[in-house]
């Protein structure tokens, strides 16, 4: 599956903000009873990622530079395969 690398990179950061490991668990759960859920209106993401595919995805494509150039970046980035 294919992600926008923004999405993987936000979504971890999501965990840190809320401060709960279960955040993005939950998403797809409000989704499907309220048509929107927090990931998408707090964070804007656009498909959420697991964590096992956010370690890929950041671990094989991305350097700490990366990240910061897509969390200060108002362009879409690229999109990042999950390869597992």
């Amino acid at each position: 599956m294919r992600y926008r690398l923004s999405d993987a990179i936000l979504a971890a950061s999501s965990v840190f903000f809320m401060q709960c490991v279960s955040f993005l668990e939950h998403q797809p759960q409000m989704q499907s009873r309220r048509g929107k859920d927090h990931a998408q209106t707090l964070f804007e993401l656009v498909q959420i990622p697991t964590m096992p595919q956010i370690r890929n995805i950041l671990d094989n494509h991305c350097s700490k530079a990366t990240i910061w150039r897509v969390m200060l970046s108002d362009s879409d980035p690229p999109l990042a395969t999950d390869s597992s």
